[in-house]
């Protein structure tokens, strides 16, 4: 059973309880979190990561933990209006977790202009600086008060320039460890997993493949899939794929076809993208640099006034 940390949008039938009336009425400041998670091991440290965003963006938030390993261990966040925990569906991995906490919002009658999608990596490899949370949380305002169907994210450039996703020609995709989309665009894309049959119809099933994907893929596509998992240090669980690894790999590299896929999807479907990072290397650059300079002095200050009560003492 999901841990439920409050309960104050549920009621005895399973239907919208007066919390949920609430929420209704304050859509336009209350938000979704949905963090996916295989395990709480990462909860603690990414938790600290949103929470500094949210402090930024000043909004009421919901948070949902989609816990796929389905531990549902009990939820601390503080100023969630709720928070719960529920078992989530590993089939695709984060992709098919998610869509199980779109269909419990769905199912409870939680409406939200804004849905953030974050997994279990956000804080451990991608920690955001000051610029980029700043950035964030401007989008967050921005996308919840849009009418029409946006998405925000981490927008990265195809390896190769002629390389073919499965579902058509790839210029770019989104980094989905942390996204954004507003209910517009929810609508439009989700179910997240709504292409599933395209995406297993590529992937090999015999585990003695020399490759997960089939040679009916476009070649360029499984040399960055290979150069990627298999060839190189550019993951951090690359390694020669063999039958002991088949299924391990299979089912990572069918979650980057659907990672790879969302960004075709919102092109097909009318979705405007915004890539928050645009520009912001900069701009971290910067503030970094005015820190490290407000750290130095801060330092210097600390040293004249130790060395100047050392002298005031042999005096």
């Amino acid at each position: 059973m999901p841990f439920i940390a409050t309960k104050e949008y549920h009621s005895s039938n399973g239907q919208a309880a007066e919390g949920d009336k609430k929420l209704n009425e304050n859509k336009q400041k209350d938000i979704v979190i949905l963090y996916l998670e295989w395990g709480s091991k990462n909860r603690e440290v990414n938790f600290k990561e949103i929470q500094k965003i949210l402090n930024i963006s000043k909004t009421r938030f919901h948070i949902i933990v989609v816990d796929n390993k389905m531990e549902c261990k009990p939820i601390s966040f503080m100023g969630a209006n709720s928070s719960i925990c529920i078992p989530g569906n590993n089939i695709s991995r984060e992709f098919s977790g998610w869509d199980v906490g779109l269909k419990y919002l769905e199912s409870m009658g939680i409406f939200s202009n804004l849905v953030l999608f974050v997994n279990d990596t956000f804080a451990t490899h991608r920690r955001p600086r000051l610029f980029r949370r700043l950035r964030i949380a401007h989008f967050i305002n921005y996308a919840s008060h849009e009418d029409k169907p946006v998405l925000f994210g981490q927008l990265d450039p195809a390896r190769y320039s002629n390389m073919k996703h499965p579902l058509g020609n790839m210029n770019n995709f989104i980094c989905t460890y942390f996204f954004g989309m507003n209910t517009s665009a929810i609508g439009l894309c989700s179910p997240l997993c709504d292409i599933e049959s395209d995406i297993e119809n590529v992937l090999e099933t015999d585990p003695s493949s020399s490759e997960v994907l089939k040679n009916s893929v476009d070649i360029t596509y499984r040399k960055h899939i290979n150069e990627w998992y298999h060839q190189g240090n550019f993951w951090m669980n690359s390694e020669s794929l063999n039958p002991q690894n088949f299924n391990f790999f299979r089912l990572k590299i069918k979650s980057v076809l659907y990672e790879h896929a969302l960004a075709l999807k919102c092109r097909e479907r009318g979705v405007k993208v915004i890539n928050i990072y645009s520009g912001s290397s900069k701009g971290d650059a910067i503030i970094g640099g005015i820190f490290l300079k407000w750290l130095n002095f801060t330092a210097y200050c600390t040293r004249c006034i130790r060395e100047m009560k050392l002298r005031i003492k042999r005096q």
